[in-house]
Protein backbone atom coordinates (compact mmCIF):
# COMPACT_ATOMS: atom_id res chain seq x y z
CA UNK A 1 0.00 0.00 0.00
CA UNK A 2 2.60 2.17 0.81
CA UNK A 3 4.78 1.83 -2.39
CA UNK A 4 1.34 1.97 -4.40
CA UNK A 5 0.48 5.27 -3.56
CA UNK A 6 3.42 7.23 -4.51
CA UNK A 7 3.17 5.38 -7.69
CA UNK A 8 -0.64 6.34 -7.80
CA UNK A 9 0.47 9.73 -7.34
CA UNK A 10 3.16 10.04 -10.26
CA UNK A 11 0.37 8.39 -12.81
CA UNK A 12 -2.24 11.36 -12.53
CA UNK A 13 0.64 13.88 -12.71
CA UNK A 14 1.76 12.33 -15.67
CA UNK A 15 -1.63 11.81 -17.33
CA UNK A 16 -2.39 15.84 -16.56
CA UNK A 17 0.79 17.13 -18.22
CA UNK A 18 0.70 14.79 -21.07
CA UNK A 19 -3.05 15.81 -21.87
CA UNK A 20 -1.55 19.34 -21.46
CA UNK A 21 1.50 18.75 -24.13
CA UNK A 22 -0.52 17.56 -26.42
CA UNK A 23 -2.55 20.10 -27.14
CA UNK A 24 -0.37 22.77 -26.07
CA UNK A 25 -0.43 26.73 -27.56
CA UNK A 26 2.64 27.87 -28.75
CA UNK A 27 3.30 31.21 -30.19
CA UNK A 28 5.03 31.22 -33.72
CA UNK A 29 5.05 33.18 -36.89
CA UNK A 30 2.40 32.78 -39.42
CA UNK A 31 3.93 34.59 -42.55
CA UNK A 32 5.62 36.93 -40.42
CA UNK A 33 2.84 37.74 -37.77
CA UNK A 34 3.63 36.45 -33.96
CA UNK A 35 0.54 33.96 -33.56
CA UNK A 36 -0.56 31.49 -31.04
CA UNK A 37 -1.28 27.91 -32.61
CA UNK A 38 -2.50 24.59 -31.35
CA UNK A 39 -0.24 21.77 -31.40
CA UNK A 40 -0.85 18.91 -31.45
CA UNK A 41 1.88 16.32 -31.14
CA UNK A 42 4.09 17.69 -33.43
CA UNK A 43 1.35 19.08 -36.04
CA UNK A 44 0.30 22.58 -35.79
CA UNK A 45 -3.94 22.00 -35.68
CA UNK A 46 -5.19 25.84 -35.50
CA UNK A 47 -3.97 29.33 -36.09
CA UNK A 48 -5.58 31.47 -33.31
CA UNK A 49 -5.15 35.12 -32.65
CA UNK A 50 -2.44 37.42 -33.47
CA UNK A 51 0.06 38.50 -30.99
CA UNK A 52 0.67 42.18 -31.29
CA UNK A 53 4.01 43.22 -30.64
CA UNK A 54 5.42 40.03 -29.96
CA UNK A 55 8.27 40.68 -32.17
CA UNK A 56 8.92 44.12 -31.60
CA UNK A 57 12.39 44.92 -32.01
CA UNK A 58 12.88 42.23 -34.80
CA UNK A 59 14.54 43.47 -38.11
CA UNK A 60 13.67 41.66 -41.33
CA UNK A 61 17.15 40.99 -42.63
CA UNK A 62 17.89 42.91 -46.27
CA UNK A 63 18.79 39.75 -47.80
CA UNK A 64 15.84 37.58 -46.57
CA UNK A 65 14.79 34.50 -48.91
CA UNK A 66 11.95 33.80 -47.17
CA UNK A 67 8.70 33.95 -49.13
CA UNK A 68 5.19 33.99 -47.43
CA UNK A 69 2.69 31.33 -48.32
CA UNK A 70 -0.84 30.94 -47.38
CA UNK A 71 -1.77 29.48 -44.54
CA UNK A 72 -3.05 25.82 -45.07
CA UNK A 73 -5.19 24.93 -42.25
CA UNK A 74 -8.25 26.47 -43.87
CA UNK A 75 -7.98 29.14 -41.81
CA UNK A 76 -8.65 33.05 -42.77
CA UNK A 77 -5.79 34.92 -44.10
CA UNK A 78 -3.87 37.89 -42.21
CA UNK A 79 -2.13 40.18 -44.24
CA UNK A 80 1.00 41.38 -43.27
CA UNK A 81 2.74 45.08 -43.46
CA UNK A 82 5.88 43.42 -44.37
CA UNK A 83 7.16 43.31 -48.09
CA UNK A 84 7.50 40.27 -50.12
CA UNK A 85 11.47 39.12 -49.23
CA UNK A 86 13.18 39.74 -52.68
CA UNK A 87 16.42 37.05 -53.70
CA UNK A 88 19.68 39.63 -54.83
CA UNK A 89 20.73 38.77 -58.13
CA UNK A 90 23.24 41.18 -58.22
CA UNK A 91 26.39 40.33 -55.81
CA UNK A 92 27.78 43.11 -53.24
CA UNK A 93 30.49 45.04 -55.47
CA UNK A 94 30.69 41.92 -57.65
CA UNK A 95 31.53 40.22 -54.54
CA UNK A 96 35.66 40.62 -55.15
CA UNK A 97 37.33 43.87 -55.74
CA UNK A 98 40.86 45.39 -54.73
CA UNK A 99 42.49 48.18 -53.26
CA UNK A 100 45.96 49.06 -55.19
CA UNK A 101 49.28 50.36 -53.92
CA UNK A 102 52.27 51.72 -55.08
CA UNK A 103 55.15 50.28 -55.11
CA UNK A 104 56.94 50.03 -51.71
CA UNK A 105 53.89 52.57 -50.91
CA UNK A 106 51.14 51.35 -47.57
CA UNK A 107 49.42 54.58 -48.01
CA UNK A 108 45.64 53.98 -49.32
CA UNK A 109 45.45 56.15 -52.39
CA UNK A 110 42.14 58.29 -53.32
CA UNK A 111 40.66 55.32 -55.77
CA UNK A 112 41.42 53.24 -52.75
CA UNK A 113 39.42 55.17 -50.48
CA UNK A 114 36.72 55.81 -52.41
CA UNK A 115 36.27 52.13 -52.44
CA UNK A 116 36.45 51.66 -49.06
CA UNK A 117 34.08 54.36 -48.83
CA UNK A 118 31.62 51.96 -50.73
CA UNK A 119 32.91 49.03 -48.58
CA UNK A 120 32.03 50.93 -45.38
CA UNK A 121 28.78 51.97 -46.28
CA UNK A 122 27.72 48.75 -47.40
CA UNK A 123 28.48 47.13 -44.40
CA UNK A 124 26.97 50.11 -42.32
CA UNK A 125 23.93 49.65 -44.46
CA UNK A 126 23.29 45.82 -43.38
CA UNK A 127 24.00 44.55 -47.04
CA UNK A 128 26.72 43.03 -46.03
CA UNK A 129 28.20 41.47 -42.54
CA UNK A 130 31.84 40.92 -42.71
CA UNK A 131 34.80 42.29 -44.66
CA UNK A 132 37.74 40.42 -45.69
CA UNK A 133 41.00 41.81 -46.52
CA UNK A 134 43.15 39.49 -48.01
CA UNK A 135 46.34 39.71 -49.31
CA UNK A 136 49.93 37.64 -50.58
CA UNK A 137 53.30 38.04 -49.99
CA UNK A 138 56.47 37.00 -51.10
CA UNK A 139 57.78 34.20 -48.54
CA UNK A 140 60.83 34.50 -46.75
CA UNK A 141 61.19 38.51 -47.49
CA UNK A 142 60.61 40.38 -44.55
CA UNK A 143 60.52 43.33 -45.64
CA UNK A 144 57.76 42.55 -48.24
CA UNK A 145 55.75 40.61 -44.79
CA UNK A 146 56.01 43.81 -43.12
CA UNK A 147 54.95 46.27 -46.33
CA UNK A 148 51.79 43.60 -46.73
CA UNK A 149 51.32 44.01 -42.86
CA UNK A 150 51.45 47.87 -43.10
CA UNK A 151 48.92 47.87 -46.26
CA UNK A 152 46.28 45.67 -44.33
CA UNK A 153 46.29 47.70 -41.22
CA UNK A 154 46.06 51.22 -43.46
CA UNK A 155 42.81 49.56 -45.29
CA UNK A 156 41.46 48.49 -41.55
CA UNK A 157 42.01 51.72 -39.88
CA UNK A 158 40.43 53.36 -43.06
CA UNK A 159 37.62 51.19 -42.45
CA UNK A 160 37.29 51.73 -38.36
CA UNK A 161 37.51 55.90 -39.47
CA UNK A 162 34.75 55.47 -41.36
CA UNK A 163 32.60 53.66 -38.78
CA UNK A 164 32.83 50.46 -39.36
CA UNK A 165 33.21 48.14 -35.58
CA UNK A 166 36.67 46.53 -35.99
CA UNK A 167 35.40 42.79 -34.98
CA UNK A 168 33.86 43.41 -38.47
CA UNK A 169 36.75 43.33 -40.18
CA UNK A 170 39.00 39.93 -40.88
CA UNK A 171 42.73 40.06 -42.34
CA UNK A 172 44.80 37.43 -43.95
CA UNK A 173 48.43 37.52 -45.67
CA UNK A 174 49.01 34.66 -47.27
CA UNK A 175 52.70 33.28 -48.86
CA UNK A 176 53.50 32.81 -52.59
CA UNK A 177 56.12 33.25 -54.66
CA UNK A 178 55.59 36.70 -55.91
CA UNK A 179 54.62 40.05 -54.90
CA UNK A 180 51.33 41.64 -54.85
CA UNK A 181 50.35 45.38 -54.49
CA UNK A 182 46.99 44.59 -54.00
CA UNK A 183 44.57 43.66 -51.02
CA UNK A 184 41.40 41.96 -52.43
CA UNK A 185 38.23 42.44 -50.56
CA UNK A 186 35.46 40.40 -50.20
CA UNK A 187 32.17 41.17 -48.36
CA UNK A 188 29.80 38.39 -47.00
Amino acid sequence: MKVLFPKLVFLVIYLSISASVSHAQKTVLVNGEASKVTVSNTDVTAVNESVPGYMNGYERPTGDIFQKVAPRLGTTTRTSTLPPATVKKEPLLANVKSVSFEEGSFDVNDSGQQFLDIVSNTIKSGEAKTILLKTWYMSEDKVDISLTRKRLDACKRYLESKGVVSNLILTSMVAKDKKSTDIAVLMK
